[in-house]
């Protein structure tokens, strides 16, 4: 009798400092209780309960699996055992677990769920997207499980079903900062860089602490082409989290794309500074260095990332450019050879490496990259670029001629006005007013080929207002520029032609003494020009040919010797030129006053082709 009274009061001890949270003397004592009767369920269940505050899964699994087994039938016992198994990393037991409680109740759905998130956490994202659709059939407003589905679906690359299942959450739970800012990366992932931007922008609202949120939303604003916005967000990022290199980093190829070299590289120092064994940090800083003319401090920058991280080949392609810049493209042929033979899947290394063999005069050699290249993508806009110079070069004038073909490939179209403008000149002054009100114009942009003049970023992006037209319009021509094509089926231009394509759409507008230098379209199959706004005196030119484009000329980074075949087409109000997207092409500098406004766009090829 008194060892029971003892055991009692022993018991009464543990449950009293269970009750004011000392866990850790609870579970001693109930412990010691056990130890003369190990199979007192509710005893069990109460240790188990403390050692799973303490953390100590291992023992609450043991506790747990006494319950489960003396009570085979009940799924919670199957489940609370799973649940701790998981916690204690002892997965594939967790699993039979769960298993077994949902064979005993198939609408157990926290059973389900911690099932799908096992499954998450083995690498099984097929099996773990049906267990969440399972607990989503079965429980709608399960916004964790909405979220994690399309969280999973997005890994998979099933973007469409991700973006679905991030909706529904979204819908949910519209002010949940989480729930924004995983839709927003689901967005971007897709292009949606609009949609995204308000997605993080709603997440940066519902918490303005949310450093990652202002981070994606700089990065969106720079696909925008808003880069002033986007050195904005990366500036706030920093003044909540200072010592972040990364965003540091990202300031500065903010700065680098708004034009701001010197501080942009101030930003890159920064960054460095922070963490000067990172070779992406060292990287983006020589890159800056190149485009702002310092090719000396960049070639040392690169090297220092080579020196980290020897067969790092976005250095040895960015440090060719520098040395290019020098005239000393052959320092780099050899290194650039040996990094394709460590990266031989990497098409833009192989693309580097003909780049810098034209430029060094060995057009045989650039040749057989290309062909390299062209091997692994067949529709490489450079690739095509590359290897129609190439044969020029090497006096291969009639195969160069038939691959860039400037009179049967080049339409002129004449556009008539869209329904909504009674006129051309109506829906061409709507157009001009959209594109000087833009906010992502600016001058002379980095990276592009505009001199002396003003770029817009991306233009099918809300308030679109008459570039809706102008989108349909764009797509009507493309359908008939493929109806026309009249080349052999094995011309590489022809073969890869997609059936299905997103758009790009840009404005330059020029005024006297500015032009485009010879450039392509990387990425694009299909590339077009329409003219808004054409000055009297380029309509005048003649034989100068102010303001015309002209097609066939080479940039002069390639050392071009051969003397190359040219077509200039002379720019009109409403005129639309088509063009395959890998044409050299240039602005023919204009010197009078007037302005010169035209609209570009890429047809990119989306999908199968």
């Amino acid at each position: 009798m008194a060892e029971s009274n003892h055991r009692q009061d022993q018991l009464n001890s543990a449950m009293s400092s269970h009750r004011s949270g000392n866990l850790k003397v609870a579970l001693e004592g109930y412990k010691r209780y056990l130890e003369a009767a190990p199979n007192h369920l509710e005893i069990c269940s109460l240790a188990a309960e403390a050692a799973f505050g303490l953390k100590d899964f291992e023992q609450a699994a043991e506790l747990l699996g006494r319950i489960a087994k003396a009570q085979p039938t009940n799924p919670q016992a199957h489940f609370n055992l799973g649940v701790s198994l998981k916690e204690s990393g002892q997965l594939k037991m967790a699993e039979k677990a769960f298993h077994r409680a949902l064979g005993l109740k198939p609408s157990y759905s926290a059973a389900q769920f911690q099932l799908a998130l096992l499954l998450t956490a083995q690498g099984d994202r097929g099996s773990a997207v049906e267990a969440f659709r399972q607990v989503i059939d079965s429980d709608p407003e399960n916004v964790e499980a909405l979220s994690n589905c399309a969280v999973l679906l997005k890994e998979m690359g099933r973007l469409n079903e991700s973006l679905s299942f991030h909706r529904l959450a979204v819908g949910k739970r519209p002010d949940h900062p989480g729930l924004n800012y995983n839709y927003g990366l689901a967005l971007e992932l897709t292009e949606q860089f609009e949609r995204a931007a308000a997605a993080f922008q709603k997440a940066i609202d519902n918490d303005p602490k949310f450093v990652l949120a202002l981070s994606s939303l700089g990065r969106v604003m720079g696909h925008l082409g808003r880069h002033k916005d986007s050195v904005e967000c990366y500036r706030k990022g920093l003044g909540l989290s200072p010592s972040s290199g990364n965003l540091k980093s990202q300031l500065g190829v903010a700065l680098h794309a708004a034009g701001s070299f010197e501080d942009a590289i101030d930003a890159h120092r920064d960054a460095i500074a922070l963490d000067p064994a990172s070779v992406d940090y060292l990287c983006a800083y020589g890159y800056t260095l190149t485009a702002a003319q310092h090719h000396e401090d960049a070639i040392k920058i690169f090297d220092r990332a080579l020196h980290l991280k020897p067969d790092h080949h976005e250095a040895y392609s960015r440090k060719a450019l520098a040395l290019e810049a020098l005239g000393r493209g052959k320092e780099i042929i050899t290194d650039l050879r040996s990094a394709v033979a460590k990266h031989p899947d990497i098409v833009n290394l192989r693309l580097s490496l003909a780049r810098t063999q034209l430029h060094t005069g060995d057009a045989a050699g650039a040749l057989e990259t290309c062909d390299d290249c062209l091997a692994k993508q067949p529709a490489s806009t450079a690739a095509l670029a590359f290897r129609s110079q190439a044969l020029r070069e090497l006096g291969r004038v009639e195969e160069a001629n038939a691959l860039t073909d400037l009179d049967a490939l080049i339409l002129p179209v004449k556009t008539s006005h869209p329904a909504g403008f009674q006129t051309m000149e109506a829906f061409n002054a709507a157009l001009i007013s959209h594109i000087l009100k833009h906010p992502t114009l600016l001058k002379d942009p980095p990276g592009h080929a505009t001199k002396g003049g003003l770029h817009t970023g991306e233009l099918l992006i809300e308030p679109k207002g008459p570039f809706d037209d102008f989108e349909k319009t764009i797509n009507a021509a493309v359908v008939r520029y493929k109806q026309q094509l009249r080349h052999s089926a094995d011309h590489p231009f022809v073969a890869h032609q997609p059936k299905r394509w997103t758009l790009n759409v840009w404005s330059v507008v020029l005024e006297a003494g500015g032009h485009q230098v010879p450039h392509i379209h990387r990425g694009a199959w299909l590339s077009g020009v329409y003219y808004a706004k054409v000055p009297e005196v380029v309509r005048r030119s003649g034989n100068s040919r102010a303001g015309w484009i002209e097609f066939g000329q080479p940039p002069e980074k390639l050392n071009p010797t051969a003397p190359p075949e040219l077509r200039e087409i002379c720019p009109e109000e409403g005129l639309m030129v088509l063009f395959p997207a890998y044409f050299y092409h240039r602005t023919v500098p204009f010197d009078a006053d007037g302005t010169r406004i035209s609209i570009a766009f890429d047809i990119v090829p989306f999908g199968e082709s």
